[in-house]
């Protein structure tokens, strides 16, 4: 098949002819085919053993090949190849190979007739090790999510992902300040000089603000979140854990298009689309949209704007040229934008009873715009490649918002404190890294490169009750330069064809510079301008044990460490502060697991055990004896757990799944001055059980196809921060889906729905001047009509 030919993909009995030969295969043959996707490797092994292979093009997306090297028997080797790949040889008459999906034999029913065979459940390719690799061989408590595992669970941004990833939890202070924890580990800061322990990465280049980080998840290939400290292969080293985004390459091989049109009740309009095409047999380009508009959940009886609205669109375009398997070049850009009315900060006390509604008297505001690129390189055709990925990242937010639940218009004493910030970040960053993959050693060794210039300015001013005199207005404006440096390496030592030694080391060095300007208004002698800098280096690794009893077992034990980098206190109210700069946050993990698969590859069950402890942990304190709060390395912490997740698919049409998490974690010791000891609290945002249970059809028929999902998550209630004595309640969601198909998957008309049952949970709580809340969505639900050219 020449690589300008049209493919027809999704069919289920469409085939592909991969390589033609003419001639019966040699009993052995010297094969040098490199670990990649099965729809590049098996032609090129069809094409060195002398055969032709005919495989169902629509099980080839999304599935990866070991590399086979060295002189093999042509049979051997090829069932070598398909190992993992849930593929078959269905026939073989010596010069012709057929593949097909793997399944259970044809079962005899009762009535004599047959029985359809049973499915193999998806399989979600993952760069969690720095190479693509099945998520079920990598030995690293990760939970991935395809492209149709995203559609089925109505997954449309990051935060998103936390009802189905258990240890996950995503919650918001507002629209520019999502809190992403995982295991425990979390902060709040928005400061410029903070850094984030959880980090967030596109296409493997380093998103460094969170205001920038909870994108939509569209034109995406796969998304996958990895638990624990990423403390080796990840230039942004964290001590929580990592969320992995990988969207779409372009296709050499014919023209891929996709369109989805949809509306919805609270005025929903949406509109994505995907297009993908070959220039050449050595170029393609592709070009991805995404648009939605929504009304606003919640509405300010003061001014009557709508708030909690949706006004979003975002682009991506790509370029792929590969003149030959050696060498492949990708370029990609992307540009978002998003605004609305702000969030629906609702007062737990007074006459409103609606709590989606809010008395704040404030026009509030967010508008973000965020833009990237990336430049990457693969060369290398065999058992070495070297590859660079150069990164640019830009984003610029913009946001008003009410700290304060209520107007000072209703306030009997106190005050109301309204925020104003504005963040533009910039960063480069580059990496270069040697892959080599033999048959008794594997090695990935790097360099990376990070280059950050942040600049905040944040207001906060405060309307005294009643009158609305301005009793404070401040302003800090910072400018944070980041560089970082780090190498590293991780080797593999396959010490027998079912028992691997692991071990990486990663040496960063940062630097930071940094400077505050607090200018106030209502008191210029406490105005400063505070300028400092700093630097740290720390040696981070890992080492991971895994046995491999059979080909469906999985067994690994690990420890790893990382860290979450130093800062400065870039919104403090006095100069010390700003000059007492908070070190590395570090963290150690231990985690035993076993990933597995049952019933002819029909279930997956996966489990993992680990326990962390903290140190050095950043928190933001107030300090009672002085009044001034700050960011200081304050506690030690630890967290245990077990986490799980489960598939079963009894045929062909149905699968059930669920996911479950025990997450245990405490301060060992938080002293606040002045104030009583948080020692012994649990972890802000670490709900000790959630649990999920989803269920999806795909049930072909005469006509057409029966498409439905349902899925139920749970989650236990936690505390939004260990000082705040409030805590977010217990929350289950009911999400449902039902729709009609084509059989060849080419449309698609769905009836969605999200929290069908209208819970009503606050994603954070107030107390400023007044106990208040901020709703979840409530009830959405919608028709969406998707077409697919293939």
């Amino acid at each position: 098949m020449t690589k300008g030919s049209k493919r027809w993909l999704g069919a289920s009995v469409a085939t592909m002819a991969l390589l033609a030969a003419t001639a019966v295969a040699a009993q052995t043959r010297q094969f040098n085919v490199p670990s990649e996707e099965a729809a590049k490797s098996i032609p090129e092994f069809a094409r060195q053993a002398g055969v032709q292979i005919t495989a169902p093009v629509s099980e080839l997306r999304g599935r990866r090949t070991p590399a086979i090297t060295g002189q093999q028997d042509v049979r051997s080797a090829l069932a070598k190849l398909l190992t993992g790949t849930g593929l078959e040889v269905a026939s073989d008459n010596g010069a012709t190979i057929i593949l097909r999906r793997a399944a259970t034999p044809t079962r005899i029913s009762a009535d004599g007739g047959t029985e359809q065979p049973a499915s193999v459940l998806d399989e979600v390719v993952v760069t969690a090790q720095k190479r693509s690799e099945n998520a079920q061989n990598v030995p690293i408590t990760l939970t991935a999510f395809g492209a149709r595992d995203l559609e089925r669970r109505n997954i449309e941004q990051v935060s998103d992902l936390s009802r189905f990833t258990p240890g996950f939890n995503a919650a918001q202070f507002s629209y520019g300040k999502p809190i992403f924890a995982i295991r425990g580990a979390e902060n709040t800061f928005s400061a410029a000089g903070a850094t984030k322990p959880v980090g967030v990465f596109i296409d493997e280049v380093y998103i460094p603000r969170f205001s920038a980080s909870n994108i939509t998840l569209s034109d995406v290939q796969s998304v996958s979140v990895l638990k624990g400290p990423q403390g080796t292969l990840f230039g942004r080293n964290v001590t929580a854990g990592a969320i992995l985004v990988q969207t779409r390459e372009p296709s050499l091989q014919g023209v891929e298009a996709n369109a989805r049109a949809g509306v919805g009740n609270y005025g929903l309009r949406e509109f994505s689309g995907y297009v993908s095409t070959p220039l050449s047999d050595e170029t393609a380009v592709s070009l991805s949209v995404n648009r939605e508009q929504r009304d606003g959940f919640g509405k300010d009886l003061l001014t009557g704007r709508d708030e909690d609205d949706a006004d979003t669109w975002a682009a991506r375009g790509k370029f792929l040229f590969k003149p030959n398997d050696a060498f492949k070049l990708q370029l990609s850009a992307d540009y978002g934008r998003d605004k609305n009315g702000g969030r629906a900060l609702s007062a737990l006390t007074g006459s409103d009873t609606d709590r989606r509604t809010s008395q704040l008297g404030v026009v509030q505001t967010f508008e973000r715009d965020m833009a990237g690129g990336s430049v990457r390189i693969d060369y290398g055709d065999g058992p070495i490649k070297l590859t660079s990925i150069t990164g640019y990242r830009y984003s610029d937010t913009f946001e008003i918002f009410s700290r304060s639940g209520l107007s000072y218009l209703s306030l009997a004493s106190g005050f109301q404190e309204i925020g104003e910030e504005r963040e533009r970040d910039s960063a480069f960053s580059q990496e270069g890294r040697l892959t080599y993959d033999g048959e008794a050693l594997s090695l990935i060794a790097g360099v990376f490169y990070f280059n950050e210039d942040s600049e905040r300015g944040f207001r906060k001013y405060r309307l005294n009750a009643r009158t609305g005199a301005i009793t404070m207005d401040n302003f800090y404006d910072q400018d944070v330069r980041t560089t970082s440096a780090a190498p590293f390496a991780d080797a593999t030592w396959h010490v027998t064809d079912r028992f691997d030694l692991t071990g990486g080391v990663r040496y960063t060095y940062e630097d930071k510079d940094a400077r505050e300007v607090l200018t106030s208004k209502t008191a210029p002698a406490t105005s400063f301008t505070g300028i400092a800098s700093q630097s740290w280096s720390e040696v981070t690794y890992r080492g991971v044990a895994t046995w491999r009893p059979t080909r469906d077992v999985t067994l690994y034990g690990s420890y790893a460490t990382g860290f979450t980098a130093g800062g400065f206190n870039t919104e403090a109210d006095v100069i010390g502060a700003f000059r007492a700069y908070f070190n590395p946050e570090r963290s150690a993990s231990f985690e035993l697991g076993l990933k597995s698969r049952f019933a002819e590859g029909r279930g997956r069950f996966n489990v993992a055990a680990f326990s962390t402890k903290y140190k050095d942990k950043q928190e933001f304190v107030f300090n009672n004896l002085t009044f001034v709060g700050n960011i200081i390395n304050a506690a030690q912490a630890s967290a245990r757990g077990v986490e799980a997740d489960i598939a079963y698919s009894p045929i062909r049409a149905l699968t059930f799944s669920g996911t479950f998490a025990y997450l245990h974690g405490e301060y060992d010791q938080f002293v606040i001055p002045g104030a009583a000891a948080a020692t012994g609290n649990p972890l802000g945002n670490s709900p000790r059980y959630t649990y999920s249970l989803s269920a999806d059809l795909d049930q072909p028929m005469a006509w057409g196809r029966l498409l439905a999902s349902a899925s139920y998550s749970h989650k236990d209630s936690y505390r939004p921060s260990a000082t705040l004595p409030q805590a977010i309640p217990a929350t289950g969601l009911l999400n449902a889906q039902v729709g009609v198909g084509a059989l060849d998957e080419r449309w698609r008309l769905i009836l969605w729905g999200r929290n069908l049952t209208n819970e009503q949970y606050p994603l954070i709580i107030s107390n400023y001047s007044v106990n208040a809340e901020w709703l979840a969505p409530p009830r959405t639900f919608g028709l969406r009509l998707s077409y697919r050219y293939q």
